[in-house]
């Protein structure tokens, strides 16, 4: 089994439109087991309270569920952007569930992918999808991609949600479960 700890803007439906992300699944899928899921609040998950917790811990829990709705008693956790701080938190709170873990793209301190670091999150050009410029810069010449991410933008989370979503990543930071993490990485 291999869990597919996603980042956000993530909706299911969507990302495996763009080409390189439906290779990945299919290049995984072929010798593994792939779990894949939209984090709470994105995407085709329920969503949030706004003005109720969104944080590390609740993902941590949502991943434990997952798993075990599914029947994954011990897998492999790939965690890509800021998924990559969750399934560290993971690893390091369940480490008898956590065969490895890989991280893509992701860091164990604060994440500014979305909200750069002194900015404040802003849902006024959410849809846009004007954060290709920071998630993807070298696709910005690419008119169809930069239209297809603002399309997984709006169809991820609202701009409110958004805005919450960008608060808590901005707030993610796992550099203190660093040392509890046994799991090969």
């Amino acid at each position: 089994d291999l869990v597919l700890v996603p980042g956000f803007p993530c909706n299911l439906e969507i990302l495996p439109e763009d080409p390189g992300y439906s290779h990945l699944l299919q290049r995984l899928s072929r010798f593994c087991r792939l779990i894949v899921f939209d984090p709470r609040g994105s995407g085709l998950s329920d969503g949030f309270d706004p003005a109720g917790p969104l944080d590390s811990e609740t993902r941590v829990a949502d991943i434990l569920s997952i798993m075990d709705a599914v029947g994954a008693g011990r897998a492999a956790l790939l965690g890509a952007a800021d998924g990559a701080a969750q399934a560290m938190r993971f690893a390091a709170r369940h480490p008898a569930r956590v065969r490895a873990l890989v991280l893509y793209a992701g860091r164990a301190g604060p994440q500014d992918a979305l909200v750069p670091r002194g900015e404040k999150p802003s849902a006024t050009d959410w849809g846009s999808g004007s954060a290709a410029a920071r998630i993807a810069p070298g696709r910005l010449d690419d008119r169809s991609f930069i239209d297809w991410w603002g399309r997984l933008e709006r169809f991820a989370a609202s701009p409110m949600a958004a805005a919450a979503q960008a608060r808590m990543i901005a707030a993610t930071d796992a550099s203190d479960v660093l040392p509890m993490i046994q799991t090969p990485t």
